[in-house]
């Protein structure tokens, strides 16, 4: 197992597929830059959400009266005392905090070496992540980090092909991105509306659903031609995957339809994220193609109540979506 000082205990972040290292007394600060969010030693980082801070030979982690607050084992959590082990969950981010002499020992076919620029870092930190699965005892925890692993896995694979075994090459019907756009296809979507649908009943939390459909886009292609289409539909999806979390899914849904899937997010935010969505599409488009191009949206939220499966929830997001456009396209529909 690689390490970089055995003289020393070394204390780490698991966010993604990022392993940081907590130096002796610096200050960790989670917040965002620009909208986006991230954690770094930098104390000018606006929006500062929580604090990871050196109290003699402890860690401690402290919320800074944050919107969304701090929880760290899926309690709330105003300061405490960090544990190898604990999982720590800001807004729709979650990290897990190691020390490294707590770390159960890689087998020997996990023992990757440190990581280089070959792929060798992801693998090294999925046996981490392996071995951390295998040293919980706690279900619940167990089950949260699973979860986690299984959706950057997805996004990791939503983002490029993995690598074939030799002779086994990989038929292009199994890729998970969208040839013209760039961004997940249907067959992606099918898997993680799925996923985040069993997650959100497991957790009793929030799911939406937005349904983008282009305006008048048969039309557009008659009058100007399928390589404008083309060039219209990528500008879409630029913009949806540019406007959205790390956590939020981005997929081509079929035709001129793009379907958006927002984890934790009630239907009054999804709401929000629609309308700006809406705007900058609006907006983008007159200034990169000069032409006039606008979106309907449907916004759908999961209702354990009513809903018993994703279909229902396709079902709610396309009839709102028919709604936007029969009053009037370029709009927002939502249930009241």
């Amino acid at each position: 197992m690689w390490r970089r000082d055995l003289n020393n205990d070394h204390y780490y972040l698991y966010h993604n597929e990022t392993r940081y290292e907590l130096k002796q007394n610096h200050p960790y600060v989670f917040g965002r830059v620009k909208g986006d969010f991230c954690f770094s030693e930098d104390e000018l980082i606006s929006r500062r959400h929580a604090v990871i801070e050196w109290k003699g030979d402890k860690l401690i982690l402290r919320d800074l009266a944050s919107t969304n607050g701090t929880r760290l084992n899926d309690k709330g959590c105003k300061e405490s005392v960090l544990s190898s082990g604990d999982k720590i969950e800001i807004g729709s981010q979650a990290f897990v905090f190691m020390c490294e002499k707590d770390e159960p020992v890689l087998s020997s076919s996990e023992q990757l070496g440190p990581p280089g620029g070959d792929g060798s870092e992801t693998l090294f930190i999925e046996g981490k992540v392996r071995s951390l699965l295998d040293g919980l005892s706690d279900p619940r925890l167990k089950a949260k980090v699973e979860d986690i692993k299984s959706l950057y896995d997805n996004k990791r694979k939503r983002g490029s092909r993995p690598v074939p075994e030799p002779h086994s090459p990989q038929p292009a019907s199994e890729t998970l991105n969208d040839l013209l756009t760039g961004i997940s296809n249907r067959q992606f979507f099918d898997s993680a509306i799925k996923n985040e649908l069993e997650r959100t009943k497991r957790y009793e939390g929030d799911l939406a659903l937005l349904l983008v459909d282009i305006d008048h886009f048969k039309s557009f292609n008659e009058t100007h031609g399928a390589l404008k289409g083309d060039s219209v539909l990528q500008l879409v999806a630029q913009v949806l995957e540019h406007n959205c979390r790390d956590s939020d899914s981005v997929c081509r849904f079929s035709g001129a339809e793009f379907a958006l899937i927002l984890p934790e997010t009630d239907c009054k935010h999804a709401f929000i994220v629609a309308e700006k969505l809406r705007a900058k599409v609006e907006e983008l488009s007159a200034a990169r193609i000069q032409l006039p191009v606008t979106v309907s949206i449907g916004v759908a939220g999961f209702d354990c109540l009513t809903m018993s499966s994703e279909d229902a929830l396709i079902s709610e997001a396309d009839q709102l979506l028919h709604k936007a456009k029969d009053s009037g396209r370029n709009q927002v529909g939502i249930s009241l």
